[in-house]
């Protein structure tokens, strides 16, 4: 009986890895109190305001300090409360300074440019402004929280509509605070208090939402922040839940990572998202007073039939999407590597292989004996190479029928 091991979740998911982290509680360069807002620019660097630092710092896509501005106060520059942080087509930068009702902007380098709003309720007004964010063509999207409504503006300030009242209907918000807007226009908005996401027009016409208070996967608790990526797919901080979770445009669940606490990949209550042109995702871990990078990343699954092992050994691991993977196949005395088997296609014997992670991947090492073997009699050994393979490709066929369903609705980023 040709033994072929046992091999969990072949059709694994894609999912994030975990890359650094940068941060600790304090004030100096680097350090952080309270880091709530993030955004990207095009060169990958790193935005990040502080909720009560009071102050916005800039750092590499890899975490190293580049710069800050901001102190405490209502002068221009300063802050009372800096929270959502966006980004627009020339670099400038984008603050909601909640405690002084106003939109501040910026150059990249934290030049003061302009600012606008007041106290009140009025067309271009706020009442605790949370979060920003801008479209393709600039134009400036602002979580009025308290006065439970998005308003927009041009980049320079001038009001051009808004919507929403307080309620749970549809449309309807309980203290809106994440806002993202996606290549065709589409604006997504966490609705904090009603545990939910939805997603509108950019003339605020409602379109859908999902959610729901809970802890499963697709269930809310608390979401902040919300990134859309080049694809339309809708990333949300599920900050009381600890966790990030990853929705198809139209609310469909693909995946989820994290878990309470302080280790890598852990957060204490995530508030802040952001994703770069790259598709990397940055989290503000705010009670751990850290940044976190993740990386998409996709699962290899290795196994090698009875006739030599691999290195790596069989197993399922995760790689970072566009690495390479290099595996080599050890015969065993007596045998040869006839070919490796990728995702079911004969694609030579070149050892080491190496594999471009760009989707996950089952790979399987062929072993053929140098000659005929007794117990096949008259069966060559290119024969018995194929038979192994066979037998590979149909059992990773049942194992895909058998996980097509929950695939399907799990990860539809392998699709």
């Amino acid at each position: 009986m040709l033994f072929l091991g046992t091999i969990t979740n072949v059709h694994a998911q894609s999912q994030y890895i975990f890359q650094l982290k940068w941060g600790s509680y304090g004030t100096g360069n680097g350090q952080f109190n309270y880091p709530y807002g993030i955004a990207a620019d095009s060169s990958g660097n790193v935005y990040v305001s502080e909720l009560f630092g009071y102050r916005v710092q800039e750092f590499t896509g890899s975490g190293s300090y580049l710069t800050q501005w901001g102190s405490q106060g209502s002068g221009n520059g300063q802050f009372d409360r800096s929270l959502g942080v966006a980004i627009d087509s020339s670099g400038n930068v984008y603050v909601a300074d909640d405690n002084n009702n106003r939109i501040q902007k910026f150059s990249s380098s934290g030049a003061f440019l302009t600012k606008w709003g007041s106290f009140g309720s009025g067309d271009g007004q706020f009442s605790g402004p949370a979060w920003v964010a801008v479209d393709s063509s600039d134009n400036v999207y602002v979580s009025d929280a308290s006065n439970h409504r998005i308003q927009k503006f041009t980049n320079t300030g001038t009001f051009l509509t808004k919507w929403g009242i307080g309620g749970t209907g549809n449309g309807a918000f309980n203290f809106p605070m994440g806002i993202a807007v996606d290549s065709s226009g589409n604006v997504y908005v966490a609705d904090n208090g009603n545990q939910r996401i939805q997603k509108f027009t950019n003339t605020g016409t409602y379109i859908t939402q999902w959610g729901g208070y809970g802890s499963g996967d697709g269930q809310l608790a608390a979401p902040y922040g919300v990134a859309v990526d080049t694809t339309g797919d809708v990333y949300v901080a599920d900050c009381f839940n600890h966790r990030v979770q990853k929705f198809t445009n139209n609310g469909g669940f693909i995946t989820k990572w994290g878990s309470n606490g302080a280790g890598d990949g852990q957060f204490n209550y995530p508030y802040g998202i952001a994703l770069d042109s790259s598709g990397n995702v940055y989290v503000t871990d705010t009670s751990n007073h850290r940044v976190q990078k993740f990386a998409l990343g996709y699962t290899l699954t290795i196994l090698a039939p009875p006739g030599g092992t691999t290195n790596p050994p069989q197993g399922v691991y995760t790689y970072a999407a566009g690495s390479s993977v290099t595996v080599t196949a050890l015969p065993s005395s007596g045998y040869y590597l006839d070919h490796w088997d990728l995702d079911g296609s004969n694609i030579g014997a070149t050892n080491p292989l190496s594999v471009t992670m760009n989707k996950p991947h089952n790979l399987v090492a062929i072993f053929a004996p140098t000659q005929s073997v007794p117990e096949f009699p008259g069966q060559t050994a290119s024969l018995l190479a194929a038979t192994f393979a066979f037998i590979a490709a149909f059992y990773f066929s049942m194992k895909r029928k058998k996980g097509t369903s929950t695939i399907q609705q799990k990860d539809q980023v392998n699709n």
